[in-house]
C-alpha cells in the first residue's frame, strides 16, 4: 500500500463526507480491515483532536474505497489548519498509513448546516 496526500478545506460546524482512495498492491482490499482516522494540530502530535473508526464515522465503500463522516459538532469552532492520518489495518494484523494530509477549517458565516 502507498500513502496518499490529499488535502481538504471544509467549512467549520458542518456536515461532510472525505471520500478517500487506497492505492495498493495488485489483489489487496480493504474491505475485511480496520481503519482509523486521527486529526491532530500537527504532525507529531499525540493528542488527536478528532478520531473516527469504522462504524463510528468511518464506512469503506468499496475494494479500495471509504468515506469519513466530519459531523457539524466535530468541528465547530475549529478554524484552522490540522494534519490527518488513516491508518488501514488488515485481517492479518499489519498496519500502514493509507492516507495522509492536511484540512483547512474555515469559518463559517452560517454554522450548523449541511453541505
Amino acid at each position: 500500500m502507498t500513502a496518499v496526500r490529499k488535502d481538504f478545506t471544509i467549512k467549520e460546524a458542518r456536515d461532510v463526507t472525505l471520500t478517500f482512495t487506497v492505492v495498493a498492491d495488485e489483489g489487496q482490499v480493504i474491505t475485511d480491515s480496520e481503519i482509523d482516522f486521527w486529526m491532530a494540530r500537527h504532525v507529531g502530535s499525540t493528542t488527536p483532536l478528532m478520531t473516527k473508526f469504522i462504524g463510528a464515522g468511518v464506512a469503506i465503500t468499496g475494494a479500495l474505497a471509504f468515506n469519513v463522516e466530519i459531523e457539524s459538532e466535530d468541528s465547530e469552532g475549529m478554524e484552522g489548519i490540522y494534519y490527518y492520518e488513516v491508518r488501514v489495518q488488515s485481517p492479518a494484523g499489519h498496519r500502514v498509513t493509507s492516507n495522509y494530509g492536511y484540512i483547512t477549517v474555515e469559518e463559517s458565516l452560517i454554522g450548523g448546516s449541511s453541505e
